[in-house]
């Protein structure tokens, strides 16, 4: 299923045995653009300000309830590495953080999960040395969705900014960029993948190989509406692209496009 970021930032997370805090932020990183990290809010319940939570510690995302359910404890939970705050997660706290909850690393393979492309590997996975390691950073969903005002550019020029992310909870990898427009195109939001963005963190910028033109005319998107399949295939057959979910292409040829306004 699809969220929101700033829908998820609403809800609470939940252990096994309580409540552990709501939601402030998700790490991700930039080449999978997957979510490695929930940052709870603990409000001082465990002592800590702020705590990591992996998405394999999830069992369930309830929108009935606005609550994401783990497999943790409190007392693991607080017992768990804590970040600096004051600083960027280092890979030495994630080699930390991983050995305490015995996960496999997720930098070490060519899927989005090391051996997996969802948060549990499988128990065949290939051992750490044979796969192929990745060294990047972890970034904000608050950040590029906030006072910053990520830009999103075509080839041609500006297109808009940033507002939201769109994730997956099979997989939590993060599916589109909700992008207004307002400023630079005809007033609305659309979806673009950050799969197809080049970005330049220190410009704030996120670059599509894309004319201003045919994102102009992508399929309007209602800003926190929810996001079916039809709507999805609309949007990469615009973009003559392969949707994430098929090996199959979709594509319009420009006279039968759909009016996307």
């Amino acid at each position: 299923m699809l969220h929101r970021a700033d829908e998820l930032r609403s809800y609470r997370l939940r252990s096994i045995d309580g409540d552990l805090g709501a939601i402030d932020d998700l790490y991700f990183d930039d080449r999978f653009w997957a979510v490695r990290y929930l940052v709870i809010e603990t409000g001082g319940l465990l002592d800590q300000r702020h705590v990591l939570v992996s998405p394999r510690a999830v069992l369930a995302v309830d929108i009935h309830s606005d609550t994401i359910a783990t497999k943790l404890t409190k007392a693991e939970v607080a017992a768990s590495p804590a970040p600096d705050e004051h600083a960027p997660v280092s890979r030495q706290f994630e080699i930390a953080y991983n050995e305490f909850y015995e996960y496999s690393p997720y930098w070490i393979g060519p899927l989005a999960w090391g051996a997996s492309s969802a948060p549990r590997p499988p128990e065949d996975a290939a051992p750490l040395e044979e796969r192929e390691s990745w060294d990047g950073h972890l970034y904000s969903a608050r950040e590029l969705t906030g006072f910053t005002r990520y830009r999103v550019a075509a080839k041609d020029g500006q297109v808009g900014h940033v507002t939201d992310l769109i994730l997956s909870d099979g997989d939590w990898v993060i599916r589109y960029l909700v992008v207004n427009t307002r400023g630079w195109l005809p007033g609305k939001h659309i979806l673009v993948p950050p799969q197809w963005t080049t970005v330049s963190w220190e410009n704030a910028t996120l670059t599509l190989d894309l004319p201003r033109d045919t994102i102009k005319a992508s399929p309007a998107y209602k800003a926190g509406a929810p996001i079916d399949r039809e709507y999805e295939a609309n949007l990469f057959a615009h973009y003559c692209r392969t949707a994430y979910w098929t090996d199959d292409s979709f594509c319009y040829p420009p006279e039968s496009r759909p009016d996307q306004t």
